[in-house]
């Protein structure tokens, strides 16, 4: 293969990339693991901690401030700790004493890391 073939072999069709996108080198691979949370616990505190949080994060909930913020605090923090942490406690990793999405999110990320730590040895 000439080497004009083989720098031609890594382009690719960037026709549906956003304009102004930035050019992405080839050679290395980058795997971003990303969650959103998880609470610490199920009983009423750690629950309600995390749906503050995770409700009052604007990419979750587009209502405006003034609409939403008297109905998570006044309603559903109230309400829904009690009733997520029993659902939660059904599902909760005892052993490590974490949520399902924690260990998950771990577990993807030991296997990651254990594949491309392999294919860098047989390079």
């Amino acid at each position: 293969m000439t080497a004009n073939r083989a720098a031609n072999a890594f382009d690719i069709d960037r026709s549906h990339w956003p304009a102004g996108h930035p050019s992405a080198p080839f050679g290395r691979i980058g795997v971003l693991l990303l969650n959103l949370g998880t609470p610490d616990g199920t009983s009423y505190w750690p629950m309600r901690r995390y749906l503050k949080e995770f409700l009052s994060d604007r990419r979750v909930i587009e209502e405006p401030r003034w609409k939403w913020w008297p109905i998570l605090n006044l309603i559903i923090l109230t309400v829904r700790p009690k009733k997520k942490g029993h659902d939660y406690a059904s599902i909760w990793n005892t052993e490590r004493d974490e949520g399902p999405l924690k260990t998950i999110t771990r577990s993807l990320a030991e296997q990651l890391f254990e594949r491309l730590a392999g294919s860098a040895h047989h390079r």
